[in-house]
């Protein structure tokens, strides 16, 4: 996909972590897909992640739709599954300040968003690409079919 790409800053006196070393505290990663295939899909993130270097980074297998509540608040969630909307439970998991990044589409032709969370709502930070992603499917995504 041509065309321009922009990359979205932090939100005025907020840093980004960019590397997984000399991090204090375990940073999770939510791997969702189908059911059969998660383990797989979890296996083989584990061995990128380590191969690149980001040992501080906790896999966890499920509906990527409702997050991870447990390890909320997020001050930046990362969506790499198409859905027309970003689903409420991610946007009640960042915190307020925080930015969400989200394929918009139904799977196959979307453009990818940024959000900023505003008190209890995101605000559209504009287009970063356009993209093909699959479909985000779970409780709070698209259906299966």
């Amino acid at each position: 996909m041509g065309g321009p790409k922009r990359r979205l800053p932090p939100h005025a006196g907020q840093q980004q972590r960019r590397e997984g070393r000399g991090q204090r505290h375990r940073q999770p990663a939510l791997v969702g897909g189908r059911e059969e295939d998660a383990d797989d899909l979890a296996a083989e993130a584990e061995g990128n992640l380590r191969a690149a270097g980001l040992e501080r980074v906790e896999v966890v297998v499920g509906d990527g739709t409702l997050g991870l509540p447990a390890h909320a608040p997020f001050h930046g969630i990362v969506v790499s599954a198409a859905a027309p909307s970003v689903p409420q439970p991610l946007v009640e998991q960042l915190a307020d300040g925080g930015l969400l990044v989200h394929p918009v589409g139904w799977g196959g032709d979307e453009i990818v968003t940024g959000y900023r969370k505003q008190v209890d709502r995101l605000v559209p930070e504009g287009p970063v690409t356009p993209a093909h992603f699959v479909r985000l499917v779970g409780e709070h995504g698209l259906p299966e079919n």
